[in-house]
């Protein structure tokens, strides 16, 4: 006889490795996940403009203004109610919205999209950055295959200490300040050229992670201000606006 699943199993394939299948049904004391945090470059109002043209500007001064803590206790125990395969949460607050709302994104005019070219990356990188990525040692394994790392971009755009720049050295940190905040903000990682449809492929990873040091990624900041307004649970108080 099978057994009497609490947890039901809705697909194998995602279940089967499913922490709340685990919790459950089989009983295993799984801790909670540590959250990735993300960290901007520093930032120069000189960028103001450039990020703006992006339509990206309200999402830049949210950021710099700090992010609150990221609750690891509550995150986790919303990504063990996560749905996979319909992209949903098992909860009665329905579905995963807001996000223009709360990450002030632009969601007007065409989609950006495109296929990613890894041919070449490094002359586009100092086409538009005016640096070149190192190239890898003979019989190394180039690591990078498709851009840079966030460190790359710390290490060599991290402050713009000329107050006197010119507007197109300005420009040039400024892509990369916009070019770090994508990579990092919204996937948790560092790594750029996931862009924004990491945040679904985070939690849809994060759901099936049992091991003792496991790690969330992906916007959390997005997954907790929703949480905040959908569940009066460990949401903090809020404090009227005078």
């Amino acid at each position: 006889m099978a057994p009497d699943l609490r947890y039901r199993l809705l697909d194998t394939t995602f279940d089967e490795e499913h922490r709340a299948h685990l919790i459950v049904d089989l009983g295993r004391q799984l801790k909670c996940m540590r959250s990735r945090t993300y960290k901007p470059l520093s930032w120069d109002e000189r960028y103001a403009v450039y990020i703006g043209r992006a339509g990206l500007l309200p999402l830049a001064r949210l950021v710099n203004e700090g992010l609150p803590r990221m609750d690891s206790a509550a995150l986790t125990a919303l990504v063990d109610r996560w749905r996979p395969e319909t992209h949903t949460f098992h909860l009665p607050c329905g579905e995963l919205t807001d996000v223009a709302m709360i990450l002030g994104l632009p969601i007007d005019g065409l989609a950006m999209i495109g296929m990613v070219q890894p041919q070449g990356w490094r002359d586009m990188v100092e086409a538009a950055l005016g640096l070149r990525p190192p190239e890898v040692e003979e019989d190394v394994k180039d690591r990078k295959t498709t851009g840079v790392s966030s460190a790359w971009l710390a290490e060599h755009f991290s402050n713009l200490e000329d107050a006197e720049a010119p507007d197109w050295l300005v420009e040039r940190y400024a892509r990369a300040w916009l070019w770090h905040l994508i990579g990092g903000f919204p996937t948790g990682v560092g790594t750029p050229y996931l862009g924004w449809c990491s945040p679904l492929w985070q939690i849809c990873d994060g759901c099936r992670r049992s091991g003792q040091s496991s790690g969330l990624g992906g916007c959390l900041y997005l997954l907790q201000v929703w949480m905040w307004e959908r569940l009066p649970v460990a949401r903090p108080d809020r404090i009227p606006v005078e």
